[in-house]
C-alpha cells in the first residue's frame, strides 16, 4: 500500500491543476460542441440543410457536450481524492474549486452527477476527514 502524501500542495496549486486538468479539456469540448457542427455541416454543404443532416448536427453537438460532462463526472473524484491528499486547509480549497468553476457547491444538482467507481468514494471520504 502507498504511504499517504504529505499535505504539502496548497489549495490555490491544487484549484489550478484542477482547472488544467478537468476544466480544460471540457472548455475544448464545449468549444467542440458548437465548431464540429459548423465543420461537419460544411463538409456536407447541401445536405447539412436536409432534415436528416440538421438531426446529425444535432446529434453531433448534444454528443460532444455529453462527452464533455461525463469527462467532468468521472474526472472530478479523481482529482478530489488527489486534492485532499494534498491539501490542509480543505474549506479553501472547496471554496476555491466552487468559486472558479472546479466544483459545484455542497448539495447543489449537478455534484451527485459525478462517477465514482468502486471503492473511490470511500477514499475520498476518508481523506477528507483527516
Amino acid at each position: 500500500m502507498n504511504a499517504p502524501h504529505k499535505r504539502t500542495t496548497s489549495p490555490g496549486h491544487a484549484v489550478l491543476w484542477g482547472l488544467l486538468s478537468i476544466n480544460g479539456p471540457v472548455l475544448v469540448l464545449l468549444i467542440s460542441a458548437f465548431t464540429l457542427p459548423l465543420l461537419v455541416g460544411g463538409i456536407l454543404g447541401s445536405f447539412a440543410t436536409t432534415p436528416f443532416g440538421i438531426a446529425l448536427l444535432v446529434l453531433v453537438a448534444v454528443g460532444t457536450w455529453c462527452l464533455a460532462w461525463l469527462w467532468w463526472s468521472v474526472n472530478v473524484p479523481r482529482w478530489r481524492l488527489w486534492a485532499y491528499t494534498r491539501v490542509e486547509d480543505l474549506d479553501a480549497l472547496h471554496q476555491a474549486a466552487v468559486a472558479l468553476g472546479v466544483l459545484w457547491p455542497d448539495g447543489h444538482f449537478f455534484e451527485r452527477t459525478e462517477i465514482y467507481p468502486r471503492g473511490l468514494r470511500e477514499k475520498v471520504e476518508l481523506a477528507r476527514r483527516r
